[in-house]
């Protein structure tokens, strides 16, 4: 085994590891990139609110609640592409979901800056037609 310490401090064994100041940049890339399949795929389907006509006491009749829970269920678990509902409202929720891309950028720069490697460089985006000399250095 040859050992080759990099960025050696006070000694010729011990140094200073090349992604330890990038260490953390690469985790948020890997936390936005799997954060933002979540939110698109929570934000797709945000849900539904069950509202009962106040005129409706839903909350006294146990078999029009465990009728409706089986029907919400039947829906969600997509057995069933409609409900039979009486004296209920159901109300589409808005969900929202926001392009991570500048979040990636901003972490893709701070790499970038931390291992003085060009950014396009870095994305692998640069071609041979367009790279500079002072790039390539």
């Amino acid at each position: 085994m040859i050992h080759i310490a990099d960025n050696v401090l006070e000694n010729n064994v011990y140094g200073m590891s090349r992604l330890e100041k990038v260490y953390n940049r690469l985790l948020n890339l890997e936390l936005l990139t799997g954060g933002s399949a979540e939110m698109f795929w929570q934000g797709a389907f945000p849900g539904l609110a069950f509202k009962a006509d106040p005129e409706y006491d839903l909350v006294t009749d146990a078999t029009a609640v465990a009728a409706l829970e089986d029907e919400i269920q039947k829906y969600v678990h997509q057995m069933e592409r409609y409900m039979k509902l009486q004296g209920i409202d159901v109300q589409s929720l808005t969900g929202s979901v926001a392009d991570p891309s500048s979040h990636v950028d901003v972490q893709l720069t701070m790499v970038s800056i931390a291992t003085g490697i060009p950014k396009r460089i870095l994305q692998g985006s640069e071609r041979g037609e367009l790279a500079s000399s002072q790039d390539t250095k």
